[in-house]
């Protein structure tokens, strides 16, 4: 999966978990996390071809 979308899940995660989140300190923290998630650099993310095990195989095995 590539990055952009990675990140584009992510932050609809944290988005709809504030749509539900009324507690004042479990929203601060959803906040926190959803402006991390937008901050972070493409790089961050794992890519399609990296090297770690079972990237790219859907049975986990390589």
């Amino acid at each position: 999966m590539a990055p952009e979308v990675l990140r584009a899940l992510n932050v609809a995660h944290f988005e709809r978990l504030l749509l539900s989140e009324r507690e004042p300190d479990q929203r601060r923290v959803i906040e926190q996390l959803l402006a991390e998630e937008r901050a972070k650099p493409l790089s961050a993310y794992p890519c399609e071809n990296s090297k770690r095990p079972g990237a790219g195989n859907a049975t986990g095995l390589t």
